[in-house]
């Protein structure tokens, strides 16, 4: 059976098509620099996921990848990853990355050649884990804080929900501080979401004046972010709280205080409609609904 599975690997990697036939890194790299490809909104995270890929495996021609390499190197990349404590250790982010080699790879061999990519099984998603950070320890860490613009961001990023790429795509029109609003710009990252203006509440309109008053526009690097965030924390002695986690706790709030609306969570967050990921960012705020559901309850019997 070995001996068969070979030769049928064999015989597929001569199946290369009459596209690019060149090693991982080469083929990568004419996909990225293509006018079509450059085009695309998503373009900045499609580079990133393939940069990764490159890294990996990009001195090795393309004849010689197989499916089960790829899964190895898939699963060493996010084990190497966890050790790091980096995004990449989970196991979305390796499914996007998968997605996005085999989109690259028959792009640039054609749609009739062999793609290893493909017959790469997606990894097991994990549980929704409760993630978040009570409102009171917001208030410590936005307290403690030091005043510069990084500060402002994190503070806008723990009022509004808001991710900080889309922070930082945000202009001085993209707010009406008078009707208490905040226009958020379409988001192009999984399955992207449209524009959006957004309802602020009393915390967040306080924060939007202070990043208005502030004049904190444009891109800021998230590393920057993170790292003052949790230089902070570390000093108020709160442990097992991330950046992201700020955002977490917004939108479990707000799943308490509609009671268990996704739709209205996934609006704020800026998700695609119908959207899984949503769920987990709110498994905070279910203990608040399940108790809130009961006592209702109890008035009505």
């Amino acid at each position: 059976i070995r001996g068969w599975q070979e030769e049928t690997r064999t015989a597929r990697r001569r199946d290369s098509g009459n596209g690019h036939a060149g090693t991982i890194a080469s083929m990568i790299d004419a996909y990225l620099s293509r006018p079509d490809v450059k085009a695309k909104a998503s373009y900045g995270e499609l580079q990133r996921s393939l940069m990764r890929w490159s890294a990996l495996l990009g001195t090795l021609h393309s004849d010689a990848l197989y499916s089960d390499m790829a899964r190895q190197t898939l699963r060493g990349a996010m084990r190497t990853a966890l050790e790091a404590r980096a995004v990449e250790a989970s196991p979305n982010t390796a499914n996007h990355d998968r997605a996005m080699l085999a989109a690259c790879w028959t792009a640039q061999r054609g749609r009739q050649a062999w793609n290893p990519v493909k017959d790469v099984l997606a990894f097991r998603l994990e549980a929704p884990k409760v993630r978040g950070v009570s409102l009171e320890d917001v208030d410590r860490i936005v307290a403690a804080l030091p005043r510069t613009p990084a500060s402002v961001r994190i503070l806008l990023l723990a009022e509004t929900g808001l991710p900080p790429a889309q922070i930082g795509r945000l202009c001085r029109e993209d707010f009406d501080l008078l009707a208490g609003t905040i226009r958020v710009p379409a988001r192009h990252k999984g399955a992207g979401a449209s524009a959006r203006t957004l309802p602020l509440t009393a915390r967040g309109r306080e924060a939007a004046v202070r990043f208005v008053q502030t004049g904190v526009y444009g891109e800021m690097p998230v590393l920057h972010l993170t790292r003052l965030f949790a230089k902070t924390v570390r000093g108020l002695r709160i442990s097992n709280v991330t950046l992201y986690d700020l955002r977490h706790a917004f939108a479990a709030r707000l799943y308490a205080s509609t009671k268990g609306n996704l739709e209205v969570v996934a609006q704020f967050l800026c998700h695609a409609p119908g959207s899984k990921i949503t769920d987990r960012y709110v498994q905070s705020g279910v203990s608040a609904v399940l108790q809130d559901a009961v006592r209702e309850m109890d008035t009505v019997h």
